[in-house]
């Protein structure tokens, strides 16, 4: 979607150099829908540009609908609701992308928005004096893929899983197994 947006903004300059509008904006929105039958991807960019051109939305969307037209990524624009616009892509942009996907393997979509930059990601952390529930193991999944995905985007990441092995519990616990050691010793307690 990256460079779909940045079709968008260059063609929001365009038209701002065209004096067709008078704002550039890049705080809208470009994404898959929730429903397929609204396109590939949608955006609201004509309803964000309504607010600052003090126009209609619609009117917006339809100017820019027509120059969303003319990209070569683009089958069908369409004009939804409000201002929203829908767009479907030709299918050779699904086939580049399947072929990228094939080339790059697993480095497919790795970003490098950390520059290597160092994070610690510690989770779990169960405490080994009670017992282990279902939130130790959400736990466990939620902090490995949170710190897969850091991995991914760039940042230099180490997982930590801290034994809780200090503090009044441990030394309770270390107490009374070596008391209860002694006793099975015969020692009396």
């Amino acid at each position: 979607f990256k460079q779909i947006f940045l079709l968008i903004l260059s063609k929001l300059d365009e038209l701002k150099q065209k004096s067709i509008i008078n704002t550039s904006v890049e705080n809208f929105i470009l994404e898959p829908p929730s429903n397929r039958a609204y396109g590939d991807v949608y955006t609201n960019v004509a309803m964000v540009l309504a607010r600052y051109e003090r126009k209609n939305s619609i009117e917006i969307a339809e100017i820019l609908a027509e120059e969303f037209e003319l990209f070569n990524e683009i089958a069908k624009v369409e004009i939804a609701g409000p201002g929203f616009i829908n767009m479907n892509f030709k299918i050779e942009v699904w086939h580049r992308i399947l072929k990228q996907i094939n080339e790059l393997k697993t480095e497919f979509g790795t970003l490098n928005i950390g520059n290597n930059q160092a994070v610690n990601v510690e989770f779990v952390s169960a405490n080994p004096t009670g017992p282990l529930h279902i939130g130790h193991v959400r736990g466990a999944i939620f902090g490995d893929v949170l710190a897969n995905l850091l991995k991914k985007v760039g940042y230099q990441t180490t997982k930590e899983y801290y034994i809780n092995d200090a503090g009044t519990q441990i030394d309770m616990l270390i107490r009374s197994v070596y008391l209860r050691y002694k006793e099975a010793l015969g020692e009396k307690i």
